[in-house]
């Protein structure tokens, strides 16, 4: 077991966040390895991840006897690992682990009574997604090749009832769902993800046009570079009428804002009849936009921040506090934390609707262009 951990060299070229790239879209994994600095700026992405880090630290409060692999110290933190391995008295976070050629960092390894050991992964959701019960499959399958004995597994999530009582007393912010039936069986699909991408990364970027699964379920960020190179896109969807804008929503990436209306309405479900019946209406811009418009100052791209200044060029968002999706996902981490001021907040929730406002505003615009040259 601990002649597989010691394999984690730079060689390794699949991780869970791999696997999970690969599954949305084969090209994007063979970009992220072989060409990562065609990746595109996404400020948005950097905010969840560290709201990720922040749940992370702060649901390890749930086993407070627990010892963190040394992230500092790459070697320190493979020997504290398999130190752990050779005696797991205590909760492990954060350990390193490998087999087959796919590492792993558990959030949480807990030992049970019996001799078991009890996987938990921490998400900063607030509900179970689709893409979590791959990440705990894919640790659960590394682990218990490795001969640890995984009994329990569990997603641990936020608990969206929680009330803040203030004084860093966050008892009864997470919740733990069991997955461990399910882990045990779609535990076989593992290694066929693993031989499948192995493939696509020994062989020529894939030749695959962008589409919905581009921004499901995650936006992904070489998205510019391989719509930089489209051809001609299919008509899919082509609304005309002068009263389209009256009648549908109108947006500029389907996948995201669907889903975004469809977490919604988990949250809040006196609202959810009126947010499905929004779902139903939506309308993408994306595709109509490329099969419709063209402009040399786009320079190959239809990315949204590209085609707006050629449509509205009155439109200014750096006129405004909150000028990107990145700074509104980080002005909303600010608007919720304990240690926002009320005073603040007003601040904040002034500059997100007047962002919100100009993100509207664009969509119709863009909307009645297309219109006009229909």
């Amino acid at each position: 077991m601990l002649g597989h951990m010691t394999t984690i060299t730079a060689s390794i070229r699949l991780s869970k966040s791999k696997i999970l790239s690969g599954l949305q879209c084969a090209k994007r994994l063979w970009l992220e390895i072989n060409h990562p600095e065609l990746r595109g700026d996404d400020p948005a992405l950097e905010a969840r991840l560290q709201a990720g880090t922040d749940v992370g630290v702060i649901a390890r409060r749930e086993w407070p006897d627990g010892i963190l692999a040394d992230e500092s110290n790459y070697d320190r933190a493979l020997a504290m690992t398999a130190d752990w391995v050779a005696n797991p008295a205590r909760p492990l976070f954060e350990g390193f682990f490998a087999f087959d050629g796919v590492r792993i960092r558990p959030d949480a390894l807990v030992p049970q009574p019996d001799g078991s050991i009890d996987l938990y992964e921490v998400k900063s959701s607030t509900s179970v997604k689709d893409y979590h019960l791959t990440d705990v499959t894919v640790q659960a399958w590394v682990l218990r090749n490795l001969g640890l004995p995984i009994g329990r597994v569990f997603l641990t999530h936020l608990d969206n009832t929680f009330v803040y009582p203030g004084g860093g007393d966050y008892r009864g912010l997470f919740r733990h769902e069991e997955l461990t039936g399910f882990v045990a069986a779609n535990a076989w699909q593992v290694p066929e993800w693993v031989a499948r991408f192995r493939s696509v990364l020994g062989g020529s970027e894939p030749a695959i046009l962008t589409g919905t699964h581009c921004h499901t379920p995650f936006s992904c960020p070489f998205f510019e570079h391989c719509d930089g190179k489209q051809p001609e896109f299919p008509v899919g969807l082509l609304p005309r009428g002068g009263k389209l804008v009256e009648q549908l929503r109108v947006v500029y990436n389907a996948g995201f804002e669907r889903r975004m209306l469809r977490e919604t309405a988990e949250h809040v479900p006196h609202l959810a009849k009126s947010l499905n019946l929004i779902s139903e209406r939506v309308v993408d811009l994306w595709p109509l936009t490329v099969i419709s418009w063209y402009h040399p100052q786009m320079k190959g791209s239809w990315s949204l921040k590209k085609v707006l200044p050629t449509v509205a060029s009155d439109l200014d968002y750096q006129a405004n506090a909150v000028t990107h999706g990145g700074e509104a996902a980080e002005a909303i981490a600010e608007y919720v934390h304990p240690m926002t001021s009320k005073a603040r907040r007003l601040e904040i929730a002034d500059a997100l609707r007047e962002y919100c406002k100009l993100d509207t505003l664009a969509m119709v615009r863009l909307a009645h262009h297309l219109e006009a040259i229909a």
